[in-house]
């Protein structure tokens, strides 16, 4: 016979596993449809998707195509045009000798006066200079810039190509030469420039023996030293 004890332990004992079997089952039919609803998945949103899928796969492909269409088209990089060479500098010109403003430091070949001799006499010339301002200037001017290998002042060189050409001049034919020609800047000479610049001319030819002086006329020295040095510089 079964104690009452023995029953009440029995049948808490089935409870339990009533109530386990009981919650198995629910579990399981919970999660088959949890499962269900997150597997199940509408046709039309699928068929989206492999649609963009789709259209993707094909730009890629497009742009795959177009890429390789341009390396194709663009020139090896031995092709390209070579750069310009740069154009050679323009040489300086050479500069102009040094003038040598001491006539003591200037050789002594260039104080020989006549041409006909090879003799010179550095100091006596020397003394020859005008003492007049503008006159002992152009002295000092004729000799440094022969020495130089410079033709001296535009006032010498005009007059003396006018000598030289006619062999025998007068102030006047001078004066009217020189107001004949352009002066450096392009205008004819003022009468009194032309006046002045002849008058010390006359005096500087006659002092170093480019031409023979009687009073108002020159008449050119063809033996003169300065005379052919100046021509070697016309």
């Amino acid at each position: 016979m079964t104690s009452p004890n023995t029953a009440t332990a029995m049948t808490v004992d089935n409870m339990d596993e009533l109530l386990s079997d009981l919650e198995l089952e629910m579990t399981d039919e919970g999660s088959e449809e949890i499962v269900e609803e997150v597997v199940t998945v509408d046709e039309g949103d699928l068929a989206a998707v492999e649609t963009l899928t789709e259209k993707e796969e094909a730009v890629a492909s497009m742009t795959s195509e177009i890429e390789a269409d341009a390396t194709a088209v663009t020139a090896p990089e031995g092709d390209k045009p070579a750069k310009a060479a740069k154009a050679p500098k323009t040489a300086k010109a050479p500069k102009q000798p040094k003038i040598e403003r001491d006539l003591s430091a200037i050789p002594d070949e260039f104080f020989q006066l006549d041409a006909s001799s090879a003799g010179y006499d550095k100091a006596a010339v020397i003394a020859l200079r005008p003492t007049q301002k503008k006159i002992a200037e152009k002295f000092d001017n004729l000799f440094a810039s022969l020495a130089a290998g410079r033709a001296p002042s535009v006032y010498t060189m005009a007059c003396f190509k006018v000598l030289h050409e006619k062999g025998e001049v007068t102030s006047s034919d001078l004066v009217a030469a020189m107001k004949a020609a352009a002066s450096r800047s392009g205008g004819a000479y003022s009468d009194g420039t032309a006046r002045s610049q002849v008058g010390q001319l006359m005096n500087l030819f006659g002092a170093v023996g480019v031409a023979h002086r009687a009073n108002n006329k020159l008449t050119f020295n063809k033996d003169s030293k300065i005379a052919e040095r100046l021509l070697a510089l016309v």
